[in-house]
């Protein structure tokens, strides 16, 4: 359930996204909507030694009941993890909520890759994509 939901939040986080790429970090963000709910997206990956070593994500959205329920989830999902290492670091504050260190979904894992590799993961994710 928690790829799945961190899936969602990937997808929904890159979709009409634009990326840009800075020093040793690449940065995408845009506005998302899922479910009728819009969200401004930030997704920073920082790179060591040339690779993906670390990605956050941050949702704002234009109210804060929307921030809470995700919150609600994340939560929720945490609830069900296996043990401690494997629940969600997340952050609440007012209408935004960030995601730290996202490993990975269930179709790629994220740390690892190449600057280059991560960037032509986020623009396969839309054609609206675009990074540089």
């Amino acid at each position: 359930m928690k790829k799945n939901f961190l899936l969602g939040l990937g997808i929904a986080g890159l979709l009409l996204t634009a990326c840009g790429s800075s020093g040793d970090k690449v940065v995408c963000s845009g506005t998302a909507e899922e479910n009728g709910q819009k969200a401004e997206v930030k997704i920073t990956a920082t790179l060591k030694d040339g690779k993906v070593d670390k990605v956050d994500q941050t949702m704002t959205f234009s109210d804060s009941n929307t921030a809470k329920q995700t919150c609600g989830l994340l939560e929720f999902a945490n609830s069900f993890a296996e043990s401690d290492d494997k629940k969600l670091d997340f952050e609440c504050d007012g209408n935004s909520v960030t995601i730290k260190n996202v490993q990975d979904t269930d179709e790629q894992n994220l740390k690892g890759m190449t600057k280059d590799e991560f960037i032509t993961y986020a623009q396969g994710q839309s054609e609206q994509i675009s990074c540089k």
